[in-house]
């Protein structure tokens, strides 16, 4: 399940950066895009994602050329670095996760056939 949510979220998030054409002003001629705030804001979104237990419920936002907020005005070099970090450490967590799982599996096995036995 995990791993089809990942999936989905990376689907999401390479979506929203394909359909979002370039740089050239999102918020007022005084708001400059700010990278680190976009990076923070895509995180959070697949935050959501994960904790409505829905990849496609929880990545609405990041679907059909929609971004985050702070990542309108930046360019698609930049859109491109940040949801490739962005996905890294999901997919990084979401192994270390996995891994956490298969061990305490298992050891839950372990003591069923020690008991067993």
């Amino acid at each position: 399940m995990r791993t089809s949510t990942a999936a989905a979220i990376t689907a999401a998030l390479l979506l929203a950066l394909t359909a979002c054409g370039g740089g050239g002003g999102g918020g007022g001629e005084d708001s400059k895009p700010d990278a680190a705030a976009c990076k923070d804001a895509m995180t959070e979104a697949i935050n959501k994602s994960i904790d409505a237990g829905s990849a496609v419920k929880g990545a609405d936002d990041l679907r059909d050329g929609r971004k985050p907020k702070p990542c309108e005005g930046l360019d698609d070099k930049t859109l491109e670095k940040i949801t490739g970090e962005v996905t890294t450490a999901f997919v990084k967590d979401l192994e270390k996760n996995l891994e956490s799982d298969a061990e305490d599996i298992g050891k839950d096995l372990e003591k069923e056939l020690s008991e067993l036995g």
